[in-house]
């Protein structure tokens, strides 16, 4: 599989998710469908199997009816619940239920040529166990250090700062849930929707060096071979 960033954080999320025969599945539609047609990786609509949309907030949503458009169906908080199993062309999907401040779900995503499993979770508190994964394409939103820092800023807006913690995943959760037991060492963790304000990059790579052969955060115009 090959994995495109079309855009990721607060402005807009959006990956192209691509098999070995060149079909290709989007992951969030935070953008609108110019931005993603515009992108390197894109071939046309038709090429398109459908989109996995996380939930209803515009950076993960936006180009959702501009994509229908084009023919292309969303699968996801809309009309997806916890456990649904879905096939689209060779990817075989399953939701979970993820916790936010609206309707949110993650996705199991296996590649059924290659046996390979990618999970994306974006926008939660926390995750559940998933045993057997391959590639993580997760939020890791912000880190202890830096959050705590524009904490102590002159100015700082509590509110926001408050939603941020309660609301999505940050480095410590993530350290925590990858030293289980029970989750095997992934090949790779692409950690993505850093906060442009509470979260250093490379403060995440360290922090999640130890628990993948492979990290890195994700932005605008990144590529990975999986």
């Amino acid at each position: 599989m090959k994995l495109y960033c079309v855009s990721s954080g607060s402005r807009g999320n959006c990956y192209i998710l691509e098999d070995a025969s060149g079909k290709q599945l989007l992951l969030d539609v935070g953008v609108k469908a110019k931005e993603i047609s515009q992108h390197p990786a894109f071939t046309s609509w038709r090429n398109v199997c459908g989109a996995l949309i996380t939930h209803e907030h515009s950076d993960h949503a936006k180009g959702v009816s501009e994509i229908a458009r084009y023919g292309v169906d969303g699968f996801g908080y809309h009309n997806m619940v916890r456990n649904k199993i879905v096939q689209i062309n060779n990817w075989k999907i399953k939701a979970f239920e993820c916790v936010h401040d609206t309707y949110n779900l993650g996705f199991i995503i296996k590649d059924l040529t290659t046996d390979k499993v990618l999970v994306y979770a974006t926008d939660t508190a926390e995750i559940p166990l998933i045993a057997g994964v391959d590639y993580w394409l997760v939020e890791c939103n912000h880190d202890a250090e830096t959050f705590d820092e524009q904490a102590l800023k002159k100015g700082a807006k509590y509110d926001y700062l408050s939603r941020a913690w309660n609301n999505h995943l940050g480095l410590e959760f993530l350290q925590s849930y990858f030293r289980k037991r029970a989750i095997k060492k992934p090949d790779a963790i692409i950690a993505c929707h850093l906060s442009d304000h509470n979260a250093f990059a490379d403060r995440i790579l360290a922090g999640l060096k130890r628990y993948a052969r492979f990290v890195d955060t994700a932005a605008k115009g990144k590529q990975w071979e999986l």
